[in-house]
């Protein structure tokens, strides 16, 4: 009975699992000086759904999605309030091999996008932590960089389809079959 248990759980593993994700890129503090007049202009790019490993363990996944807040001119704690809402599929055993990717950029169009700092979590810690990350940013040397804020809700679809005309005619059905079986006891008595 184990090994049939355990076989019905390594399926279900491998079966994709359906996310409704919503993410909100609050604000950065205390970044370090990069421009000229020693202020940023940053802004915040996601990697969602990065590969930790070359090859994926399961060809249904959502591949990676990117996107990037816009720029926050002359400031050390940049505020982007900046929210995407996506739909997200993977097997439930590669979310500890698939990344959140936070990086924070210096905007220079003379000398090219700088990188400030980054933070990385696996969507499993997204997927079973709290919605609110106060994060630290690490820079290339992986020293503190200042840190940022984030709310993240990863939401589990379920894959059940449920009719309300079939659900009503059982629970009619079991209402009849309860009163038929309590009409029965009194009569035995």
């Amino acid at each position: 009975m184990k090994a049939l248990v355990g076989d019905a759980l390594s399926v279900e593993s491998k079966r994709p699992l359906h996310f409704d994700v919503w993410m909100r890129i609050v604000k950065a503090r205390n970044l370090p000086a990069k421009g000229l007049i020693g202020l940023t202009d940053a802004f915040a790019r996601v990697l969602w759904g990065h590969r930790t490993t070359a090859t994926p363990t399961s060809g249904e996944a959502t591949p990676m999605i990117c996107f990037r807040t816009n720029i926050r001119k002359r400031s050390l704690n940049p505020r982007w309030d900046f929210e995407r809402a996506f739909a997200y599929r993977a097997a439930a055993e590669s979310l500890s091999e698939q990344q959140l990717v936070v990086q924070v950029f210096h905007h220079s169009p003379l000398l090219g996008d700088e990188l400030i700092g980054s933070v990385r979590l696996s969507l499993y810690e997204v997927a079973t932590a709290p919605m609110l990350f106060d994060l630290p940013l690490l820079d290339a040397y992986a020293k503190p960089a200042g840190r940022i804020s984030l709310n993240i809700r990863m939401q589990q679809l379920c894959a059940l389809a449920i009719s309300l005309p079939t659900v009503q005619l059982e629970l009619s059905r079991v209402r009849r079959r309860a009163r038929a079986r309590a009409k029965l006891s009194l009569i035995h008595i």
